[in-house]
């Protein structure tokens, strides 16, 4: 069985901030979310990128002015269904 694709990025939203390591810490959270709000993962994915250093993954809050989390995952090839 092959390996999910995964790129870390950092989240900075009114109930996480830190970074996300792998689909795991992702699929948490989401549950997290869910749990607390009846929100879903798709309400997260539209936090939109942050301007950022080279050095540091992408970052994504809903302050963000760039592409939303789910058009970088896609155009990134990582899949964040949960």
């Amino acid at each position: 069985m092959s390996e999910q694709k995964w790129i870390p990025f950092d989240l900075d939203v009114n109930f996480f901030f830190g970074t996300i390591e792998t689909f795991e810490k992702w699929n948490k959270l989401v549950r997290n979310y869910r749990e607390k709000t009846n929100g879903t993962a798709e309400d997260i994915t539209r936090a939109r990128k942050n301007d950022r250093k080279e050095d540091r993954p992408a970052g994504f809050s809903f302050k963000g002015t760039g592409p939303t989390l789910a058009e970088w995952a896609k155009e990134n090839g990582v899949d964040l269904r949960v």
